[in-house]
């Protein structure tokens, strides 16, 4: 839980937003907070590529609303290591120091 009630999931909601609207499967994507200082570990995509792609977007609203400091540790989606070229992996303005890495 985070200092104000959110549970991680909550927050991460708050911070994906589809590039073609503020609102997808009535889900409202208005940023609440910044997310910062995550790591994301050991999530492996393994079923057979459909329709959903496993895709990876970072997305910033603005300059109040950041996410900052997020590392994909051993994240591997249908077999490959993922890393910031990867296919299906976006990150936009207002994010900084997203990092990938293997360990």
């Amino acid at each position: 839980m985070w200092h104000n009630g959110d549970s991680l999931q909550e927050r991460i909601e708050t911070r994906r937003r589809p590039a073609s609207g503020r609102q997808s499967a009535g889900l409202d994507f208005r940023p609440r907070h910044p997310l910062a200082d995550c790591v994301f570990k050991n999530i492996d995509r393994v079923e057979i590529k459909g329709r959903f792609r496993g895709e990876i977007c970072v997305v910033g609203h603005d300059e109040r609303h950041t996410v900052e400091n997020l590392c994909f540790q051993n994240v591997v989606r249908f077999g490959k290591t993922v890393t910031a070229e990867s296919p299906d992996v976006t990150i936009t303005e207002y994010t900084r120091n997203i990092r990938f890495e293997t360990k």
